[in-house]
């Protein structure tokens, strides 16, 4: 299936699917990434929780990339790794939100708000305590 799938590919994209290519390289990630994260959630020790496969994946792409036999014929051009990286923080900030509770987040909304916006005016009000200390009558207290 592999196989068959690289051939689809090479077809209608010659050169590029072939080793040294970008789409080749990114074929081989994906591939080496999934058997890595199965490989990963098949790791069972018994006083530990089950592995998780991202950490497969991680490992996958971390040898990929530093061994030198793999690396001179899996190369990603950087245009495309960022681009694929952009991508994939899309993906999980997008799934990560949909995995919110809205209700929650609801009741949270205005607790949430006023912590965001706290941080910069904190650092306003210690500025302003420093440049002009007359103004606080000495006292440097947050109220």
């Amino acid at each position: 299936m592999v196989v068959l799938l690289w051939a689809m590919v090479w077809s209608v994209t010659g050169p590029e699917c072939l080793p040294g290519g970008n789409l080749f390289g990114i074929i081989i990630l994906f591939y080496c990434s999934i058997t890595g994260g199965k490989l990963f959630g098949l790791i069972k020790f018994p006083t530990l929780p089950p592995l998780p496969p991202l950490l497969g994946m991680l490992l996958a792409g971390f040898l990929l990339r530093n061994i030198p036999v793999i690396n001179d014929s899996v190369r990603i051009q950087h245009k495309w790794s960022s681009s694929l990286r952009s991508i994939a923080l899309s993906v999980i900030l997008v799934r990560a939100g949909l995995g919110l509770d809205s209700k929650f987040c609801r009741r949270c909304r205005v607790p949430s708000c006023r912590g965001a916006l706290h941080a910069p005016f904190a650092g306003r009000r210690l500025r302003c305590w420093k440049r002009y200390p007359n103004l606080t009558h000495g006292r440097r207290q947050l109220r």
